[in-house]
């Protein structure tokens, strides 16, 4: 594997940004160079910020000493850590790149100075926590200089308790379960005061890899991690590993994928199983190079209601650029130019490791064993009530004085209908979407059609119930408005064949059973005509799974189209069947 030797330089950027607010203790700042700005409070914007140690509660910022709150924090000695959400991104923006020297950012931000109970600086009223601290120790590092200080106080907007101190999760999924953690670990909420309410009977939502005695291995998919995933790296270096006392889960994840480092051999095969030699290029036309180029610079509202095939053509569509894309991405042509603009940006830096996915990290298990589980024993230890088999239908909410107010949260509980009053204290969060919603499974001999069993969370129609409330809340309608397009199909096939096994290893050059990485990723098969993908993470995929057992899991973008071997579509196909066109594109048929 190529790399490139890069000056030493800070490839970190830790996530969520928080404000710190301070203050001068003199009356009189020589520093401050417009008089009316003289000893009013200031903001800055803080990306490396950091626990340092739970007793005695610490905490590190780090600020260049040019900065302006850098003088005031240093005379003072105390500053105010205030954690924002969605409604403060402007202004975390804004006095991120504003000097305190030439501006009252409270002020031109609309925020509020609020009173600190144990030292002089004000927190932001506008934000739900407020950490008031002390400087204990200024260590000059180069560029930065990092502040040690001590948590004298913690100020939580009382609007995130009630008298039962009581939270609402709707949906223990990755987003619900993550919230959960975060409100423990930096909020320090009791988890006596958090309830999570999910339909399934268990955690997870699209992670939920599990063994299902009626049909075996099951995986709906896993979902691919990269180096910057600040906020979920910055969750998991807070949760204890299941295998490795004294480690957390990102430790392990990171001592993993530092051994065995992923990247794919074979990305795509033609014929039957023969390796296409994409061989690590795109070969994107000079022309369809700026078709995408146009796409990244246009206007997002430009954008809406445009469809990727309004900016490509064959150009694109013809490349082996795109074949990387829309199998990694699962995008149809038809599919949203915004979202595919918006992707575009989010993964730009590791558009080299796209032919290979080098830049692709994995767990060792699936996703629910590896990331899930820990996750919910570190809940269930703090504390968090977990409340399975409970779908919530709708939340009824109040308009008053140009608030919206949630008031009541119904939901049906192992099918009986109840609901869960709420007070201005309460706090929900919900989960309004999910690429797994109303699953349809079959099996060996059965088809996902006609009797198969419907696993539903039901977050599609409780954010359609949540939006015919008010316009604000969002339109659903564009995400599943067109079930019988936007559906995809997965499935997971668990095998001990010698000759499957021996004819994988031609494909992928590894063998798959040696605990490391197999085929790296996806290995797209070009002349299906489901455009069936499937790949082999590190075995065993499953803690239990037995040592001979290799689980694959298949997926197919186009699930209505007839298939090259079962000449049906994928969505009318047995596990049987599936696995015959799977053995088909892997050349076993010849």
């Amino acid at each position: 594997m190529a790399k490139q030797n890069w000056k030493p330089g800070n490839m970190l950027y830790p996530l969520p940004a928080v404000m710190v607010s301070c203050q001068s203790s003199t009356a009189h700042d020589p520093l401050c160079e417009r008089p009316e700005l003289d000893g009013k409070p200031n903001i800055i914007t803080v990306a490396w910020a950091g626990t340092v140690c739970t007793n005695p509660p610490m905490v590190s910022i780090s600020v260049r000493p040019e900065r302006y709150s850098y003088h005031l924090i240093e005379e003072s000695g105390e500053f105010v850590i205030n954690l924002t959400t969605e409604k403060l991104v402007k202004a975390t923006d804004y006095c991120g790149v504003r000097s305190g020297r030439d501006v009252d950012k409270f002020k031109e931000m609309h925020l509020t100075p609020l009173a600190s109970k144990h030292i002089h600086a004000p927190g932001i009223a506008e934000s739900p926590v407020n950490i008031e601290c002390k400087v204990r120790e200024i260590k000059p590092l180069g560029s930065h200089s990092m502040i040690l200080a001590d948590v004298v106080g913690v100020t939580i907007d009382d609007t995130l308790l009630d008298e039962k101190g009581k939270f609402e999760l709707n949906k223990s999924g990755l987003a619900s379960l993550a919230a959960a953690c975060f409100l423990v670990r930096d909020g320090q909420m009791k988890g006596s005061h958090i309830h999570i309410l999910e339909a399934m009977d268990i955690a997870g939502g699209a992670c939920d890899g599990i063994n299902d005695p009626t049909r075996g291995y099951v995986m709906r998919g896993g979902r691919e991690m990269e180096n910057h995933f600040e906020c979920l790296w910055d969750l998991f270096r807070s949760i204890p590993s299941l295998e490795k006392p004294g480690a957390s889960v990102l430790d392990e994840y990171y001592w993993l994928n530092k051994h065995d480092p992923n990247y794919s051999l074979c990305r795509a095969t033609v014929n039957q199983g023969e390796d296409a030699h994409t061989d690590g290029k795109f070969n994107l036309s000079q022309k369809g190079c700026m078709e995408i180029m146009k796409l990244f610079f246009t206007k997002d509202e430009d954008l809406y209601d445009k469809k990727i095939e309004d900016f490509f053509d064959e150009e694109v569509f013809d490349s082996d650029f795109w074949l990387y894309w829309r199998t990694m991405f699962a995008f149809e042509n038809w599919h949203s130019a915004l979202e595919m603009k918006l992707y575009i940006q989010r993964f730009i830096h590791h558009i080299g490791g796209l032919p290979d996915f080098s830049a692709l990290k994995f767990t060792k298990y699936n996703q629910y064993e590896s990331l899930i589980l820990p996750m919910q024993k570190y809940l269930e230890a703090a504390g968090v009530k977990f409340q399975f088999n409970t779908r919530v239908e709708n939340v009824i909410f109040e308009f008053k004085d140009g608030k919206k107010i949630a008031r009541t949260i119904e939901c049906n509980v192992k099918g009986k209908e109840e609901t869960i009053e709420l007070t201005e204290n309460d706090l929900v969060f919900v989960t309004n979407g999910s690429c797994t919603e109303s699953t349809i499974y079959g099996d060996h001999t059965h088809a996902p059609v006609g009797d198969a069993e419907v696993r539903t969370s039901g977050c599609w129609s409780l954010w359609k119930n949540i939006a015919k409330q008010d316009p604000s809340f969002g339109h659903p309608e564009k995400f599943c408005g067109n079930v019988a397009k936007s559906n995809w199909e997965s499935a997971t096939v668990t095998t001990s064949d010698e000759k499957i096994i021996n004819h994988i290893k031609k494909i992928c050059k590894r063998d798959p059973r040696t605990g490391n990485v197999v085929t790296g990723g996806i290995v797209s098969c070009k002349d299906s005509s489901w455009l069936l993908s499937w790949t082999i993470n590190r075995q065993g995929q499953f803690k239990e799974q037995k040592k001979d057992e290799v689980c694959v899991w298949v997926y197919s973008l186009f699930t209505d189209v007839a298939g090259d071997y079962v000449k049906k579509p994928m969505k009318e196909c047995t596990g049987e069947e599936i696995t015959a066109r799977d053995r088909l594109h892997a050349g076993l048929f010849r």
